[in-house]
């Protein structure tokens, strides 16, 4: 549905003629950017709230080219659903019916039958279509997701920054922590974003901090406790670690403890922050 065919049934529901409901939709829009654009959010109650984000000056590696580029630092415009939105999209009594091998460990993987049978292009944040192929592994509580995921960004980091609130992960197999629990294999996964713990993805991310001046990290993550390197201050990490709504930062030199499955060593990771205890440095 496009804004002339919102207007369209907006208009059809209300009664109102179709070329003032256009008008008042047109303005409604118009507004939410004025607002935001002064740094202001709008909350609309049963439905969601509209914010601005800073994304903060960083380098991230060029995908055909391999080289350290700078970003500016941003502002951009993300959508936080209401509990209410999300059981309009899909409610509980949709859920229920999903096959045994479609839960891991206490933690069931949400793969409706469209969505195992739908191509893998889908509709970027503003609209683009998602154009690069990336696997990533996705370390949550239970399990850890192996897959591809498909980003329209510059970067991975980049992406996670202004993606919903919900990541697909194509092609995935799930692996618990747990000894003796099968892996589970399906087309597609679909992933709260608040639920990732960190992000393994090898190729995004300089195997150096691209700066000299290093914060050494440790934090528990989940299950995991985790040590490396962050190109952040310990007080921009407390910042960072404030904000209401999931963040990624990148880490350098990790070493990851946990589950017998999952202890390793890595050049570099996201690390996501909704679940992170620092444990300072």
């Amino acid at each position: 549905m496009n804004k002339v065919e919102l207007a369209a049934r907006v208009a059809q529901r209300s009664g109102q003629p179709l070329d003032k409901t256009t008008h008042v939709v047109a303005l409604l829009f118009r507004v939410i950017a004025e607002t935001l654009g002064r740094g202001e959010e709008v909350r609309v109650a049963g439905f969601g709230a509209f914010r601005r984000r800073a994304l903060p000056a960083r380098y991230v590696r060029n995908p055909r080219t391999g080289e350290l580029q700078p970003v500016a630092a941003r502002f951009v415009p993300t959508f936080v659903a209401s509990d209410r939105l999300r059981r309009a999209v899909f409610p509980k009594d949709r859920i229920g019916g999903l096959r045994p091998e479609q839960s891991v460990s206490g933690w069931t993987m949400q793969v409706t039958e469209d969505a195992a049978r739908s191509t893998v292009e889908h509709p970027g944040p503003a609209g683009e279509h998602l154009s690069r192929r990336v696997g990533a592994h996705l370390y949550l509580p239970e399990c850890v997701v192996i897959g591809e995921l498909f980003v329209s960004e510059p970067s991975l980091a980049e992406f996670l920054q202004v993606s919903g609130t919900c990541l697909y992960v194509h092609n995935a197999v799930a692996f618990p922590y747990l000894e003796g629990s099968p892996p589970t294999r399906t087309k597609e996964v679909a992933v709260r974003k608040d639920d990732v713990l960190f992000v393994v993805a090898r190729g995004e991310l300089t195997t150096e901090p691209p700066s000299v001046t290093v914060t050494e990290v440790q934090a528990m993550c989940g299950v995991f406790a985790v040590r490396g390197k962050s190109s952040l201050p310990w007080a921009a990490l407390v910042r960072e670690l404030s904000q209401e709504e999931q963040r990624f930062i990148p880490l350098w030199q990790v070493t990851v403890h946990g589950p017998s499955r999952a202890s390793f060593s890595e050049p570099s990771i996201l690390l996501g922050l909704r679940r992170l205890t620092l444990l300072g440095t």
